[in-house]
C-alpha cells in the first residue's frame, strides 16, 4: 500500500507538535513527524510520501524551499514533497492519487488527511482514507486503523489509558541537529 500524508494537517493533530508550530518551531515539528513515521509500528508508514505546503501561512513564509517548483526529497525510506509556489499540499496529493488512478491502482493508495474536501476527492477516485486523528492515535499505538489493517501491536485486552504522543526532548533534537550540521530553523538541503 502506498501512503500519502498531508503533512501539516497531521502535525496539527499531534498535540505537542501543534504547540511547537504555534510557537514558531515549524521545522522542528516537520522533523519529528518524519521521525515518527519512519519509526512507526505500522510498516506501511516507513515508505510514505509526506507532502508539505511551501506556500505562505498566515502571511508569513513557511520555512522551507522558497521559489522552487515541486521539490522532492528522500529521508531514508520516506518521500518528502514540498508543493510548488502558488499550489498547496492538497493539489499535489490530488495529482499523486490521480497518477495511481490512471493506472488502475487508486485502491492501493491510503491518503492521511482530515481535510474533508481532499478526503472526498481522493475517495471519489478510489483511494482509501485515514483521518489525521486516526493516524496520530495509531502512531501513539492506541488504535487500530479504520481501513481494516491492524497494527502489529494491536492485541485484545483492556485499552491503555490515553497518552499524548511524545516528542523528543529538546536536548535530543539539539544533539541530532549538531550531528547533521543544522542551524536554527533554516531549511535542510539534501
Amino acid at each position: 500500500m502506498e501512503v500519502v500524508v498531508d503533512g501539516y494537517n497531521l502535525i496539527m493533530k499531534i498535540g505537542r507538535l501543534a504547540e511547537r508550530v504555534r510557537a514558531g518551531e515549524l521545522q522542528y515539528s516537520r522533523e519529528v513527524l518524519l521521525h515518527l513515521l519512519s519509526r512507526a509500528k505500522r510498516t506501511e508508514f516507513h515508505s510514505a510520501t509526506v507532502v508539505f505546503d511551501a506556500r505562505r501561512l498566515g502571511g508569513k513564509p513557511l520555512p522551507g524551499p522558497e521559489g522552487l517548483s515541486l521539490r522532492r526529497e528522500r529521508r531514508g525510506t520516506l518521500g518528502v514533497v514540498f508543493s510548488p509556489p502558488g499550489s498547496d499540499a492538497d493539489e499535489v496529493i490530488k495529482e499523486l492519487v490521480e497518477e495511481r488512478a490512471a493506472v488502475g491502482k487508486a485502491r492501493e493508495v491510503l491518503v492521511v488527511t482530515s481535510d474533508r474536501a481532499l478526503a472526498s476527492y481522493a475517495r471519489s477516485v478510489g483511494a482509501r482514507i485515514e483521518t489525521s486523528e486516526e493516524c496520530a492515535r495509531s502512531l501513539a499505538g492506541r488504535e487500530r486503523p479504520r481501513h481494516g489493517r491492524p497494527t502489529r501491536d494491536n492485541r485484545s485486552g483492556p485499552p491503555e489509558p490515553e497518552k499524548e504522543l511524545a516528542a523528543p526532548a529538546d536536548d535530543e533534537v539539539e544533539r541530532w541537529s549538531r550531528y547533521f550540521g543544522l542551524k536554527g530553523d533554516e531549511p535542510i538541503e539534501l
